[in-house]
């Protein structure tokens, strides 16, 4: 699936959620505990295919290999990690789709392999700015409804984070700085990262590895 066609996808997901979870719930992937909105729209596509047979010298070649059929998209390298066997990077990308925009940060995850290179497992896309986000939530809870894509049933049972990567990353953008010395359930963030998109500033923050076992609705998050 092109990243272009996961946009038009989100917009449609905010129109039909409440379909969509009565489906999931015949999946046993409902999971209401880490179903939280936000001021930010996110969407996650693991690929499975030809990708994912290819061991890539650095992080950024894997990720220029994945935007190869996406060249509309205004893209630029952002952050990147390497923790345990964990590669992440982030981009940062405005889409246009006629005369709407959508501002985005995209984290790219691998895998890091013994030799040194790495093999792509998927991406995650979180829409913080744009028209079709028309509800405005408290920085808490936008903070919450960005952790619960980490603890969702569906990434946990598919993806295996803790199994695969030992890590279990989390991240997320807030317009309020409170994001700089928030905890999580105890836990700080590792990154936070101050940038300007459509005009206005936001924060980038980013855990390493997320200790809590605890769902998105109990997380006990603090300034």
């Amino acid at each position: 699936m092109k990243r272009r066609s996961i946009f038009i996808l989100v917009v449609l997901m905010l129109l039909i959620g409440i379909g969509i979870a009565v489906v999931f719930m015949g999946t046993g992937i409902y999971d209401p505990n880490n179903l939280i909105l936000g001021n930010n729209s996110t969407t996650s596509t693991y690929e499975k295919g030809k990708l994912n047979n290819i061991e890539f010298k650095n992080l950024e070649a894997g990720v220029d290999k994945v935007l190869e059929e996406n060249k509309d998209i205004i893209s630029n390298y952002f952050y990147k990690n390497h923790y345990e066997k964990l590669g992440i990077i982030f981009t940062q990308e405005e889409w246009k789709q006629g005369k709407t925009v959508s501002y985005s940060i995209t984290g790219y995850e691998f895998i890091a392999n013994d030799n040194g290179t790495y093999r792509y497992v998927g991406l995650r896309t979180s829409h913080f700015a744009g028209e079709f986000i028309s509800s405005e939530y408290d920085w808490e809870t936008t903070v919450r409804a960005d952790i619960s894509n980490s603890t969702k049933k569906g990434y946990n049972r598919y993806v295996k984070p803790r199994e695969i990567y030992g890590v279990l990353p989390a991240w997320g953008v807030s317009d309020d700085e409170r994001v700089k010395t928030m905890t999580i359930d105890g836990q700080s963030a590792d990154k936070v990262i101050e940038f300007t998109a459509n005009d206005k500033t936001y924060y980038f923050w980013f855990i390493e590895d997320l200790k809590t076992q605890n769902d998105a609705t109990n997380m006990d998050i603090k300034e």
